[in-house]
């Protein structure tokens, strides 16, 4: 659990730092430096069409994750979702954070082409949202580099009908390959 909360954090700051103090979408990435120095940490964040790798230097280690930020379909929209996958002690782990108010018993359901549908389960829930947390195993991680799009699945607490969200692989395959170890 200390590693899920730990790679929860690490995720979390990244997202935090990206959205609410730069105030980033993908497309204000995409149009500023590649890199920038915040207190003698390196952060260069790069645009894999739907995905976008960001990793930090400090101290001659560099670490990377990979995310895609899920939006709303309305007006608004603000993200509703997270997705970051990230290697944590040689484990390719993949997080899906979802706002509070979400149905934790029916959990995150996810299925593509040619992924089967499978339920993972919340493993926690925190002030930003409940998180999803597995281990992205070989043959799930080959079989998303087949797919052009993957399909989540959740409901909110007191929601009759559940959302469905699908999600873009556009840009995975070259995102996946800057992925390095995270300090522990």
């Amino acid at each position: 659990m200390f590693n899920i909360r730990r790679s929860f954090i690490f995720s979390f700051f990244l997202c935090c730092y990206s959205i609410s103090v730069l105030g980033l979408s993908p497309a204000a990435v995409a149009s500023q430096e590649a890199a920038e120095e915040v207190n003698d940490i390196s952060i260069t964040r790069t645009q894999h069409d739907f995905w976008e790798s960001i990793c930090t230097l400090e101290q001659k280690i560099e670490t990377c994750i990979l995310r895609q930020t899920l939006r709303e379909n309305g007006g608004e929209k603000r993200p509703f979702s997270m997705i970051t996958i990230a290697l944590k002690k040689e484990k390719m782990m993949f997080e899906v954070l979802l706002p509070l108010q979400i149905d934790l018993a029916f959990g995150l359901e996810m299925w593509s082409e040619y992924i089967d549908p499978k339920t993972y389960p919340f493993v926690t829930c925190v002030s930003q949202g409940c998180l999803v947390s597995f281990e992205l195993e070989g043959s799930l991680l080959e079989k998303l580099m087949q797919n052009r799009a993957f399909s989540l699945r959740f409901r909110m607490l007191n929601a009759e009908e559940a959302i469905l969200a699908k999600v873009s692989l556009k840009g995975f395959s070259r995102g996946i390959a800057k992925l390095n170890p995270i300090k522990s």
